[in-house]
């Protein structure tokens, strides 16, 4: 008798599981998220889907299509070639400006969209964009944003007060508001309004500039049979600052997987800069 319960536990047990799994259906079964930082910006597509391949690599009859995208036309700037710029014409060394960098790309942009006359008067000279740049690090340092004008990095926490003070400075009433929650979303719905973003990850700020989607089905495995899949992965289209020169090959986009936006302890790490 004994032994007849154990057994119709077990057979409980085991049907209880088989319920769980067939509950769990169609979904994703791919690897965790993992902590992105700026090695994580892939700078073409192909590289995008080489990455979602090696995510599912323990699956099997992997199929992927590319789903939704949108990008924005923004412009991607060197900030090694301003940098330069900007040492031969101060005298001062500068380095981590990728925050000035997209700053300045992301005025430009609103500058023509809203038709904010003092920063088209800018842009409309050669390399004008630049002169954009020299002004916020002005800013930046004037206001305390950076410890000094080589700049080395800023917080994405002052990055909104950074740009209120730019459109204030060209005579705009925009303002610029950090976000911190459901990063991607808010991104995806502010380019699908036609406003570009920064984009703030660990180590580097970028503009986020569009989004791509793709949808992976797949096959895995189990002891008792094998279950099919299905996932969307998410990308951030970003301008990254670095490969549009002469020294690298000339891109406008690049791109940032959603799933490696940290929600944990390092969540303040990321972020969005929204023009309002």
């Amino acid at each position: 008798m004994k032994k007849t319960l154990t057994s119709m536990a077990m057979a409980a047990m085991l049907t209880m599981v088989m319920g769980v799994l067939l509950v769990i259906g169609r979904q994703e079964l791919a690897p965790k998220k993992a902590m992105g930082t700026s090695a994580s910006i892939m700078d073409e597509l192909s590289k995008v889907e080489n990455y979602i391949y090696d995510k599912y690599s323990d699956y099997k009859d992997i199929d992927i299509s590319l789903e939704k995208d949108k990008y924005i036309d923004t412009k991607n700037y060197n900030q090694d070639v301003w940098n330069n710029w900007y040492y031969l014409d101060t005298g001062i060394k500068a380095g981590g400006t990728c925050t000035v960098v997209a700053t300045a790309s992301l005025l430009e942009y609103c500058g023509n969209k809203y038709n904010i006359s003092a920063i088209k008067d800018r842009t409309a000279k050669p390399n004008g964009t630049y002169i954009i740049f020299c002004e916020i690090i002005d800013n930046m340092w004037f206001y305390g944003h950076a410890t000094s004008k080589q700049i080395r990095g800023v917080s994405h926490s002052r990055l909104d007060s950074n740009l209120t003070q730019m459109f204030t400075k060209y005579g705009s009433s925009l303002k610029g508001n950090n976000d911190y929650y459901d990063i991607y979303d808010s991104l995806k719905s502010e380019v699908n309004s036609d406003k570009p973003v920064l984009f703030s990850m660990i180590g580097h700020t970028t503009v986020g500039a569009g989004y791509v989607e793709y949808e992976v089905e797949y096959t895995k495995k189990y002891w008792w049979g094998k279950q099919d899949g299905y996932a969307t992965e998410k990308f951030i289209v970003v301008n990254d600052g670095w490969t549009n020169s002469i020294a690298y090959p000339k891109r406008q986009y690049s791109y940032f997987p959603e799933r490696e936006i940290d929600t944990g302890i390092y969540r303040y790490q990321f972020g969005i800069t929204k023009v309002k």
